[in-house]
C-alpha cells in the first residue's frame, strides 16, 4: 500500500477541501481497530499504552497518518495534528476531520463539491460519498 488506510482514506477530502477553500491547520482524530503493533495480552512495548491487552482496551495513542499527508502535500507540513484511539475490534475505522479554512465554507458547499468529485474527475475512483 502507498500509506495507511487512514491516510488513504483523508487525502481526498483534504485534497478537495484545500483546493477549494484553503487550510489553515486541523485535526485529525481517528478510531481504529488494534493493530498487530499491539499486544493480545497485557505485555511490554516500547510505548506503554501499546502494551495493555488489545482485546479488551481501547488505546489512546498516536497516528502518523497526519504527518503523512504532508508528504502529498508538502505546503500542509506542520499544520494538520493526530490521534488514534485503538478500539478492540478486529476491524473498523473512522475518521473525523476538524480544518480551519482559509475562506469561509457552508457544509452545502463542502458536500456538493465531495459529491461532485466521486462522480467524475480525478478522485472518482478514491472518493465515494452517500
Amino acid at each position: 500500500s502507498a500509506a495507511s488506510c487512514t491516510t488513504n482514506a483523508i487525502v481526498p477530502p483534504i485534497k478537495i477541501i484545500d483546493d477549494n477553500f484553503g487550510i489553515e491547520k486541523g485535526h485529525l482524530e481517528t478510531i481504529h481497530s488494534y493493530t498487530s503493533d499491539q499486544n493480545l495480552l497485557d505485555n511490554f512495548h516500547k510505548k506503554p499504552r501499546r502494551g495493555r491487552s488489545a482485546a479488551i482496551n481501547m488505546v489512546l495513542t498516536n497516528t502518523g497518518a497526519a504527518k503523512a499527508v504532508s508528504k502529498v502535500f508538502p505546503h500542509l507540513k506542520g499544520i494538520l495534528t493526530g490521534n488514534a484511539v485503538r478500539v478492540p475490534t478486529p476491524n473498523v475505522s473512522i475518521a473525523i476531520l476538524v480544518l480551519h479554512l482559509k475562506r469561509k465554507a457552508s457544509v452545502d458547499e463542502i458536500n456538493t463539491l465531495i459529491r461532485e468529485a466521486s462522480l467524475s474527475g480525478d478522485l472518482a475512483e478514491q472518493l465515494h460519498y452517500s
